[in-house]
């Protein structure tokens, strides 16, 4: 196991290994058997990934041009039919959002619901709000896990902390079984749901 980071309003140059494994799975999808990807993060929204860090650069097959994000990505994954993406986050709702900008509950919503109607399974936490507190990426290739939300300052701006294992590992063996555990707790949200959802927020 090797530690990810832990810094502080990083530039775009940082490591960040998340990138590789949302990229292994894209792999996964394009030339393979499909890919399969585990996101929980109680807030989640679009991160941009710039093609310079993790020694991917433009000229590697998947990529073009400078950024992706992680919409993109997860996009890319789940155009393969074989393909499962779950996210597990907490339920979007009024007090969540109560002190942050009007865009935030729009922004988190319409990610989840464009995911969703791409075929990624969305699941909310059944726990007490504010409870649900893992970060964990998971792959088939190894699983990222910390302190930072899969969101644009819970990955760049914020300090953080976070750790990488790869899949022979016997961490990895226990984040997946953590992750699973996780998931039979939570509640698989239908896309009818996350409509009507948003409608509370427009």
């Amino acid at each position: 196991m090797m530690s990810l980071r832990e810094v502080s309003q990083v530039d775009e140059n940082v490591m960040v290994i998340d990138f590789d494994i949302l990229l292994g799975e894209v792999f996964n999808s394009k030339f393979m058997d499909g890919g399969s990807l585990i996101i929980i993060s109680p807030w989640i929204g679009d991160v941009i990934y710039y093609m310079g860090c993790c020694g991917f650069f433009s000229n590697f097959p998947l990529v073009f041009g400078d950024y992706l994000v992680l919409s993109e990505l997860i996009d890319e994954i789940l155009s393969n039919e074989n393909s499962i993406v779950r996210i597990i986050t907490e339920e979007p709702c009024k007090e969540k959002y109560n002190k942050l900008p009007k865009y935030f509950d729009e922004s988190e919503l319409n990610f989840l619901l464009d995911r969703a109607r791409k075929g990624a399974k969305i699941y909310f936490s059944e726990l007490e709000r504010g409870i649900l507190h893992p970060k964990i990426i998971l792959g088939k290739y190894g699983v990222v896990f910390g302190s930072f939300n899969l969101t644009f300052s819970g990955r760049y701006w914020n300090i953080e902390d976070g750790n990488f294992a790869p899949s022979t590992s016997k961490v990895y063996k226990e984040k997946k079984i953590r992750c699973e555990e996780i998931i039979r707790s939570c509640r698989e949200i239908a896309n009818d749901d996350l409509e009507g959802l948003k409608m509370q927020f427009m």
